[in-house]
């Protein structure tokens, strides 16, 4: 990851709005629609005002658009689509959430905690490794709405742990995935 690119927020958040976000391709695996599932119950129960935004698009927009109408979240759901800025989106963001089924070693997850942004991601893949030991709190099962939405509502109301986690997970970017250690770490192994 290009820590220099991917960089903590230059701009605060709108004052006492959490903004949880996601990155990826609309399509089953990804579990959006258990992240809106979970969002829906988070925005019911939030006493702050709390908005999801998803980047990217795929064979399951429509469908999501559908489950957001369905659940009255219009206004507090919004799929962006295409993002062609991804490091600007991600610091815009207090949460990113992962919510797939199966992945590898999601470069999104990392990315967004290169930017300084609190995980809460499934405990799928990579996705423990990513996180690592100091992070592994923030990891939940894939396909539980309940304890996805739980997670969420947590790293919502506790703002400073939410921060610190956020400073947590930029640190261990730098120190595992960037790129001068990658290259480091190639060039030792050469």
């Amino acid at each position: 990851i290009d820590t220099s690119k991917f960089a903590p927020k230059t701009v605060d958040s709108v004052e006492g709005e959490t903004v949880i976000g996601s990155v990826g391709r609309l399509d089953y695996v990804k579990g959006f629609d258990v992240l809106i599932g979970a969002f829906a119950r988070v925005h019911a129960d939030s006493v702050r005002p709390v908005r999801l935004v998803i980047a990217g698009d795929g064979p399951c927009r429509e469908e999501l658009e559908r489950q957001i109408s369905a659940r009255g979240l219009q206004g507090a759901v919004e799929l962006i689509g295409w993002c062609s800025d991804v490091p600007s989106f991600l610091q815009t963001l207090d949460i990113y959430c992962q919510s797939s089924f199966s992945e590898g070693t999601p470069l999104s997850v990392l990315e967004a905690m290169s930017c300084g942004v609190c995980p809460v991601v499934t405990s799928v893949g990579g996705n423990p490794f990513v996180l690592g030991e100091p992070l592994a709190h923030r990891l939940v099962p894939p396909r539980d709405e309940s304890s996805l939405a739980r997670a969420l509502a947590g790293a919502g109301r506790d703002s400073d742990r939410r921060l610190l986690d956020g400073v947590v997970a930029r640190n261990r970017v730098v120190e595992t995935f960037g790129v001068e250690q990658m290259a480091r770490a190639y060039q030792a192994l050469y």
